[in-house]
């Protein structure tokens, strides 16, 4: 006899194939899991959590992994009481129980997958809720290595909107060197695709960073939006020209560094007289873009003063 109770089982890997020896032939499967139950949950057998999380993007060994999840009761008054991720190959799974955060329960994790174990880890969580059911959610994710790579970290610009010509604006790019050997690069800047300043990475060490900063002064420049372009060199072979870095997409045949630029935009907008738009409570960029309303207000107001001034009819 079974107590009562909720109990699931789930299926972390399924793979089928149509003979032992076959090296083609594998047969696509779906993941579902199972689950038995005679416990009441207030309107009839409990039922699993539903759970989930997206794959993280681009993980690296060696490095923080960090991968959100969510998971959420499908029993009347149900909450979740308690994650649980684990992670591995096989060889060193690694489990992390309910991570806790201020005081409250947290459905995100960091992993970091050793050097030496690149490939497919199985990355599963777990959830359950007041009413002790459990539901699991796995995803294989391949985790990859690089040797070598040096890419742009960070774009950070002090103004962007609503500026007005004349501004200073600051801008800072950051260069990191994701590989485990030192390399070396330049780091270009460009506005509007005009060349404005670089930077020389020189001899740049595993997980360092090399930073150009640049004042852009913008007096006399006419409004509009401005497009602000920073580059970073890839590390290539002297010789052939090829691309070194292991960190690479390939697009339309062109092998390309995916971290090698960052773009941003700076407006720039017509500077108003002082005051302008003050009575109505608007800051300049408010003010500007309510321009057409004030016109109207002040084309109304003119044509009540003009229909107060005009004399009576003379009696007949």
């Amino acid at each position: 006899m079974f107590g009562v109770g909720f109990s699931t089982f789930h299926f972390v890997h399924q793979l089928l194939q149509n003979h032992h020896n076959a090296t083609e032939g594998v047969l696509q499967t779906v993941a579902y899991d199972g689950y038995f139950t005679n416990k009441d949950c207030g309107s009839g057998l409990c039922k699993p959590p539903l759970v989930f999380f997206e794959p993280p993007l681009r993980p690296i060994t060696g490095r923080p992994v960090s991968i959100n999840g969510t998971a959420v009761s499908q029993n009347p008054g149900g909450r979740i009481i308690a994650y649980n991720w684990a992670a591995g190959s096989g060889r060193d799974v690694r489990t992390f129980n309910s991570p806790q955060g201020n005081g409250a329960l947290q459905s995100n994790v960091t992993f970091v997958f050793p050097q030496e174990q690149v490939g497919e880890h199985f990355v599963t969580l777990g959830a359950k809720d007041n009413y002790n059911a459990t539901a699991y959610y796995t995803l294989i994710i391949q985790v990859f290595k690089i040797w070598t790579d040096i890419g742009i970290e960070s774009l950070t610009i002090d103004h962007t909107v609503g500026i007005v010509s004349g501004t200073r604006v600051h801008i800072v790019a950051i260069a990191t060197n994701n590989g485990i050997d030192p390399e070396n690069s330049t780091l270009s800047l460009s506005i509007n695709n005009e060349n404005r300043a670089s930077q020389p990475v020189v001899n740049l060490q595993p997980l360092h960073t090399s930073s150009l900063s640049y004042d852009w002064d913008t007096t006399g420049l006419p409004p509009r939006v401005y497009r602000v372009d920073v580059l970073l060199d890839e590390v290539k072979n002297m010789t052939t020209g090829r691309i070194l870095e292991n960190d690479t997409l390939t697009v339309l045949g062109h092998l390309l560094d995916p971290n090698n630029l960052r773009t941003a935009f700076v407006q720039l907008i017509i500077p108003l007289p002082p005051r302008f738009g003050l009575f109505l409570g608007l800051n300049l960029p408010e003010t500007l873009l309510s321009g057409i309303v004030l016109l109207g207000v002040a084309v109304f107001g003119v044509g009540l003063v003009r229909k107060s001034r005009a004399r009576n009819p003379e009696p007949l």
